[in-house]
């Protein structure tokens, strides 16, 4: 079976001690946390006169959290972050986040220049500090996360069922509201630390 339900293969195991919970992020929430109003409207819309409104909102949140991300990361001494103050945010996938990425490049998060690239294969990688997945790369997940295990690259996505898959951070779109969940053993495997604040936002999910 594919990534497509594995979070509900997980809430079974979360009966029997693992948290599955979901956090729901409000807008206020991402306001407080991102700081800058680029990535985060200034107040929340009434009522989004269609489903694509939502859609839009949605993707404006979850690239404020990608931001919240790159700061509250931490990366080994030895990679691009650290030792060359640069944060390579690699995008694998048609246009994820309705372009909402866009204002992050040239910015800065732990003192690092902040660098969106798109990249079309799993071969194309290296560079990376974070890798965004979208839907339409699906079929090539289970390929990249093979790939990228145990490498200090954050992997982030919106797929369904992405961290229980053992992808790091998931973005879920549910009832309208934004839910996170983070696959903790991934993160500690790839040397990478989320500070406390930010997994205080979010349950853990297991592979």
């Amino acid at each position: 079976m594919g990534v497509l339900g594995a979070r509900k293969r997980s809430g079974g195991r979360a009966a029997a001690g693992a948290a599955l919970v979901p956090v729901i992020l409000s807008f206020a929430a991402c306001v407080f946390a991102v700081g800058f109003s680029a990535l985060c409207f200034s107040s929340r819309p009434a009522r989004a006169a269609d489903d694509g409104g939502l859609k839009l909102y949605a993707k404006t949140i979850k690239a404020g959290l990608v931001y919240n991300f790159l700061k509250y990361t931490e990366w080994p001494a030895d990679t691009p972050v650290r030792r060359d103050k640069r944060l390579t945010v690699c995008l694998f996938g048609s246009n994820p986040l309705g372009g909402n990425l866009a204002p992050l490049n040239g910015r800065t998060a732990q003192q690092a220049v902040i660098r969106i690239v798109t990249i079309g294969s799993i071969d194309k990688t290296g560079d990376c500090s974070l890798v965004f997945v979208r839907e339409d790369k699906r079929d090539a997940l289970r390929g990249l996360l093979d790939r990228l295990k145990g490498r200090p690259v954050l992997t982030v996505s919106d797929i369904e069922g992405f961290a229980a898959a053992g992808g790091m951070i998931e973005l879920a779109t549910e009832s309208q509201r934004i839910t996170l969940y983070v696959n903790k053993r991934a993160v500690d495997d790839a040397g990478l630390s989320i500070k406390g604040r930010l997994l205080g936002l979010a349950k853990m999910v297991s592979d």
